[in-house]
């Protein structure tokens, strides 16, 4: 009876697929029609249908062949998937910039924000030609204003912050990481703390503890390092937030854990020096280690020299069984962060796959 009903589902998966199949391929066909008969919005679709392979086998040329009819005759949404196709060499031996940078611009003038983020993150990157500012802030700000996306506020409130396209003014910088903030962005809610506390604008504007914290706190939940390890420093120094060493060491092991060189190198200290956690002397090392190879970041200039100086009284202290077992722990914590920064890498990826709308196929 069992098997009867196993045999019977899978009879009925197998006619359902079959229906879908079908239903795909005199869908297909019609918009096909349609598309040759010459209408627009038909074409544009045919177009995705051969750029993602729904109904068709996936063909490249083809779907920029059907985006570029459609495009001719003013399909805003056509003229930005033709950016994609250009910008990704899709259907073409390779990237085509200034195709690229055509396709966006008529669909970003005609208001297409994807299209203005896509057009502003090329100026600002140099895609195709050199690097021009200004016009990355134009359309990067049209983005922000007319669509109101989280990262477009962001890049926007960057620019400013660094003076790229414009002189640096740090009340509008501000007021973007404000606006994208507000939307989750865990990067402008760090940089938000940032500048309530003082760190970014040295102290040019009245610092604001208690919210800088709550903004860090919001970042670092997200998994973000420098979130994290400026929060751990807020517990560690009872700015803001009350003086508490756990949580400093809590939220600092987590930024380190992630191959946040000074938090590492914070660790370290730690455990060298017993604050906050056991005096251990084969942590320290393998922490002081692993801060020494991190990628340059916040502090790390100023610290190398803090750090090789602290290896050295370390390895003159560490008896010859402890600094094997220090240099198997260094070993083991490497191979531990790089594990879990490939994890938050694709935890990112897929943060911005979610809040960042920019294909259409």
């Amino acid at each position: 009876m069992q098997a009867l009903r196993v045999l019977l589902a899978a009879f009925l998966a197998l006619v359902w697929l079959c229906g879908h199949l079908y239903a795909e391929t005199l869908a297909f066909e019609e918009i096909h029609r349609l598309a040759v008969a010459g209408s627009a919005q038909a074409q544009f679709r045919l177009g995705v249908s051969y750029a993602s392979g729904q109904g068709v086998r996936r063909d490249n040329k083809a779907a920029l062949k059907w985006f570029l009819k459609a495009a001719e005759q003013g399909d805003v949404n056509a003229q930005f998937a033709l950016g994609q196709m250009y910008s990704q060499g899709r259907g073409l031996s390779g990237p085509d910039w200034s195709e690229a940078t055509k396709w966006y611009r008529k669909a970003a003038e005609r208001g297409h924000v994807e299209a203005q983020s896509n057009l502003g993150s090329m100026y600002r990157n140099g895609s195709g030609g050199p690097h021009n500012y200004v016009e990355a802030l134009k359309w990067y700000r049209r983005a922000a204003e007319e669509g109101g996306g989280s990262h477009d506020q962001f890049v926007v409130g960057v620019m400013y912050t660094i003076g790229e396209g414009v002189r640096a003014d740090w009340t509008e910088a501000e007021k973007w990481f404000r606006l994208s903030a507000q939307q989750g962005h865990f990067q402008a809610q760090e940089a938000l703390g940032s500048f309530l506390d003082g760190s970014a604008t040295y102290g040019t504007r009245p610092v604001d503890h208690v919210e800088a914290a709550k903004w860090y706190q919001k970042a670092a939940e997200q998994g973000y390092p420098q979130a994290q390890y400026s929060l751990g420093l807020m517990h560690a120094k009872g700015r803001g937030v009350p003086l508490d060493e756990a949580e400093a060491v809590k939220w600092i092991r987590k930024a380190a854990d992630q191959g946040h060189g000074a938090a590492q190198s914070s660790l370290a200290d730690r455990y060298e020096t017993g604050s906050g956690l056991p005096k251990d002397d084969i942590e320290a090392f393998a922490w002081y280690s692993l801060a020494d190879i991190s990628p340059p970041g916040f502090g790390k200039a100023y610290a190398n020299g803090h750090i090789r100086k602290q290896l050295d009284v370390l390895m003159a202290r560490l008896k010859p069984g402890e600094k094997a077992a220090a240099r198997r722990r260094f070993t083991e914590l490497r191979d531990e962060v790089e594990l879990n920064k490939k994890e938050r890498s694709k935890k990112v990826e897929e943060w911005f796959r979610r809040n960042r709308r920019s294909e259409v196929f």
